[in-house]
């Protein structure tokens, strides 16, 4: 398991992750803990995850596409909150 994301910053996070799906698979194990062949269980932070949104945002911004993205105020007054969907930014979700 790789934690990675903002929420996973958690301080001991990991730490309690891994103790937590250990106590799962050994209470579902039908062998005797911690004896669980075949099982491995690592949970690993991601080194960059505490600047990770920081680095995504900077690939954006560095694109050649990112001023096309951009609403200016003139267009938010002037169109209101529809202005931020006609620009061209690419949808998320």
């Amino acid at each position: 398991i790789v934690l990675s994301g903002g929420p996973t910053g958690v301080f001991g996070l990991d730490r309690r992750l891994r103790r937590d799906l250990k106590r799962i698979i050994a209470s579902r194990s039908p062998f005797p803990a911690p004896s669980m062949p075949g099982t491995q269980l690592k949970v690993k932070v991601h080194p960059g995850q505490k600047h990770a949104a920081w680095v995504g945002g900077s690939i954006i911004a560095s694109s050649d596409s990112f001023k096309t993205w951009c609403t200016t105020r003139e267009q938010y007054e002037e169109q209101g909150p529809s202005a931020v969907n006609r620009n061209g930014a690419p949808r998320l979700a």
